[in-house]
């Protein structure tokens, strides 16, 4: 209940939201995930940000 409550906090604490579009090139969208995931999900987090999703 706390880590929900907690997590409730954080993104209430946080009002950025950023949002980016990529113009993709047929047959690259897995590529496109993969360097996501590596490069910034884990970077980003460890700095404190709270990924709220990947659409």
């Amino acid at each position: 209940m706390d880590l929900a409550r907690n997590e409730i906090s954080a993104r209430l604490a946080s009002p950025i939201v950023e949002l980016r579009q990529y113009t993709l090139k047929p047959g690259r969208r897995e590529t496109l995930i993969d360097l996501f995931d590596r490069e910034f999900i884990e970077s980003q987090e460890a700095t404190g940000m709270t990924i709220i999703g990947q659409f």
